[in-house]
């Protein structure tokens, strides 16, 4: 692997990669903080093993789904690009994050817009230009009700399983108070899901 500028896209032995960065300099030593101040932090993708990735998900759903990567888990463009190019969807939890997706090439209807709190104006341009949106809430539904029918976006509700918090309770979301998606804890629940659908 020789380090150059370009080396990120050479294809190269993932190992060899971090040694030659460090001799070619272009990594910090971690001896003293001044050299973390003076150069950048450096992340290494062996990405055919990221794409082997992709397409094993892909493999493992089969056909009849919108698979979706989730920006939030790389937002670098190229790499976002990598994914559109696989035939991959993208999941965005903001408008920048929309705007990374459109940025990349991704179709508009392989866009799902899967933030917690939307605001009319992201619920528009999402509705208008045929993005998917995944709605939180009753609340969230009726706002996209008022907006109306007639525009080509399809529209989901995001449906929460309530199956409790794991072991660290502050980052769990599968809790009934929850701001994410429309919690089913019974049969009720389930009813008043599919009627507010």
């Amino acid at each position: 692997c020789a380090p150059g500028p370009r080396a990120m896209t050479t294809s190269c032995n993932p190992a060899a990669a971090l040694p030659a960065a460090l001799a070619a300099g272009f990594l910090p030593s971690v001896d003293t903080q001044d050299s973390v101040d003076e150069k950048p932090v450096c992340l290494f993708y062996d990405l055919a093993a990221w794409r082997a990735g992709l397409r094993s998900c892909d493999a493992a759903f089969g056909k009849g789904f919108l698979h979706a990567l989730a920006i939030k888990s790389n937002p670098v463009l190229s790499m976002v690009k990598m994914a559109v190019e696989e035939g991959f969807g993208v999941e965005a939890a903001s408008m920048g994050e929309v705007k990374i997706a459109l940025a990349a090439g991704c179709p508009k209807e392989k866009i799902v817009l899967d933030s917690p709190v939307k605001t009319i104006g992201e619920l528009k341009f999402a509705l208008s230009n045929g993005i998917h949106i995944n709605c939180d809430n009753a609340s969230e539904l009726e706002r996209v009700a008022k907006i109306g029918s007639s525009f080509p976006g399809i529209v989901g509700l995001r449906i929460n399983p309530c199956s409790g918090s794991g072991e660290i309770a502050a980052l769990s979301v599968s809790t009934p108070d929850s701001k994410f998606g429309f919690c089913l804890q019974d049969d009720a629940s389930e009813e008043e899901a599919v009627a507010l659908y």
